[in-house]
């Protein structure tokens, strides 16, 4: 943080002076303009909105430490919002790296490999995040993790080997809105301006929908696990095998869910005031559960071990829907719409 002293200047007009880094970083010159805005007890200074020039980041992958960093590291430059990830094969064998590249580029929204040569390839993000809100990414994201939420239950209560297994498309589609998201809301935290573009009213709700994002990406993360889980136990246990005693507690983590996401969904920051009386009963029932299949003598050890994981990610599942919820009360708050 730094001070800055205010100057007159013709017995009218009164002049603070800007930091030098902050307009390099910005590209601003002489005669440009700013858009100066009050926040609360604050004046903002934003540059007037520019469509950044495209960036270029290129990789040596003889640089690189370790191959197991290599995935993480395309990922990172895409969050971080390179348009052009250009990798240089200066090893002697680049099989590894040119297939972890083509694996990449499927999982991300919008990226392309435009070249792949014996001793280069190019990754090009060809989607601008700019022209899509943050808004239809979120209502995407948790729309196809609703899905998975609400066929648990079904296998739950069928024991669907099917369903279970298709989960995993569902979890891998979740993880590229996520990513998606998670660029965007990057950008968003850096200017007001392009986060009024995605949406979003003012850089600081960002924030609060990364958290969002972040809860519903490892949401679809335990339902993945429990979709493993389910079909270990359907592998081993004996023919008729029910997972039925998940039903109740499952559908009652969906309707949390339901309804700690519609605040986020409408725009209306107003949690239900029966999202944490639900939380309650849930651990209740979650306790009740575990107590029941603590007793029980006739569940060899390696299911009853997978029936406490399925347990387990229930209990995180509620809890990162809670999390979502107080991300609506913050956002509630910034708005200056609670009740006092």
């Amino acid at each position: 943080m730094e001070t800055r002293k205010i100057y007159l200047s013709g017995g009218s007009t009164y002049v603070v002076s800007l930091p030098k880094r902050w307009v390099e970083r910005h590209r601003l010159s002489q005669g440009d303009s700013l858009i100066v805005s009050e926040e609360n007890d604050a004046i903002v200074f934003s540059p007037s909105f520019k469509s950044k020039p495209p960036t270029t980041k290129t990789i040596k992958c003889s640089k690189i430490a370790s191959p197991q960093l290599f995935e993480k590291t395309l990922i990172a430059y895409y969050l971080a919002g390179y348009d052009t990830i250009a990798l240089e094969m200066d090893v002697d064998d680049p099989t590894y790296f040119r297939k972890v590249a083509w694996a990449v580029a499927q999982r991300l929204i919008g990226v392309e490999i435009i070249e792949d040569t014996l001793s280069k390839l190019s990754i090009e993000v060809l989607l601008d995040p700019e022209r899509i809100p943050i808004t239809k990414t979120l209502r995407k994201l948790s729309n196809v993790c609703h899905s998975m939420m609400r066929d648990t239950v079904k296998v739950f209560e069928n024991a669907d080997t099917k369903l279970a297994s298709d989960m995993q498309t569902r979890e891998n589609e979740v993880d590229r809105l996520y990513f998606l998201a998670i660029r965007q809301l990057k950008e968003a935290a850096s200017s007001s301006q392009l986060a009024k573009k995605l949406d979003i009213q003012n850089t600081g709700d960002a924030i609060e929908y990364r958290v969002v994002v972040q809860n519903i990406e490892r949401i679809s993360d335990h339902m993945g696990r429990i979709s493993k889980n389910v079909l270990s136990i359907l592998e081993v246990a004996e023919r008729g095998a029910t997972l039925k005693e998940f039903v109740d507690v499952s559908s009652s983590i969906l309707s949390l869910y339901e309804r700690a996401l519609q605040p986020i969904i409408s725009r209306e920051y107003s949690v239900p005031p029966e999202v944490f009386e639900m939380e309650n009963s849930i651990n209740e029932m979650l306790l009740h559960r575990l107590g029941h299949m603590m007793n029980a003598k006739d569940i060899p050890a390696n299911e009853a071990l997978m029936r406490r994981g399925i347990l387990s990610s229930l209990d995180r599942i509620k809890s990162y829907t809670i999390g979502i919820a107080e991300s609506v009360i913050n956002l509630q708050a910034t708005a200056g719409d609670m009740d006092t």
